[in-house]
């Protein structure tokens, strides 16, 4: 009998990993979805999704949800590392405050995920990590620096987990969507001088 894959979505509450979610569910796959506003419980539109509340940025909180994880479900075939965030603003203008939230939650949110899956996915023999980067894991923009860096960096490690997981079976991939309808853009924080290079993007 061929076993439901299991899936753990991070930033599941909306946007990309919601639909991954809403797809995956549709085609009978086990989802275990995580975002922080998410309380412990089943989803009512589907039976084989469980949400999870979960703060990526918090390691304590990423440990403690995979150790669930791990004595409800056993193992997982996937990791999609989808939750994000976006600040508009310079180098010079952003804040500490928001700088270090940008790095927390775009890239060591997702290495947190990436180091407590991977005994899972060995547990599993094989299985796949995917990392949602974006076209501007390949290019960079003015007044997105630092998520564009985070990117970048999630590309670079994607690369080496390929070939450190190549033995166990894992797989590694990205996916680098561009501009996507959803409501990402508008959650961006916007500085009121973020627009300053506005006609680099229209030269």
């Amino acid at each position: 009998m061929k076993k439901n894959k299991i899936v753990v979505i991070t930033g599941s509450s909306s946007g990309i990993g919601k639909a991954i979610e809403t797809l995956l569910a549709k085609e009978n796959y086990i989802v275990i979805g995580l975002a922080r506003s998410y309380k412990n419980s089943k989803n009512n539109a589907f039976d084989n999704v469980t949400h999870l509340g979960c703060d990526i940025t918090n390691l304590d909180e990423v440990k403690k949800v995979f150790k669930f994880i791990e004595a409800n479900f056993g193992q997982i075939d996937v990791l999609v590392n989808n939750a994000g965030s976006g600040t508009v603003a310079t180098i010079e203008d952003i804040s500490y405050s928001d700088l270090e939230s940008e790095i927390k939650i775009n890239l060591l949110g997702h290495i947190y995920c990436i180091k407590e899956s991977i005994p899972l996915l060995r547990k599993n023999k094989g299985g796949l990590i995917l990392n949602i980067t974006s076209t501007g894991g390949r290019l960079t923009y003015p007044s997105i620096a630092i998520y564009d860096a985070c990117k970048h960096a999630i590309e670079s490690i994607s690369y080496s987990l390929s070939w450190e997981l190549e033995k166990w079976n894992i797989k590694v991939s990205i996916l680098e969507p561009g501009a996507i309808n959803t409501n990402f853009g508008k959650r961006m924080k916007r500085y009121n001088n973020s627009d300053r290079y506005i006609d680099y993007y229209s030269s």
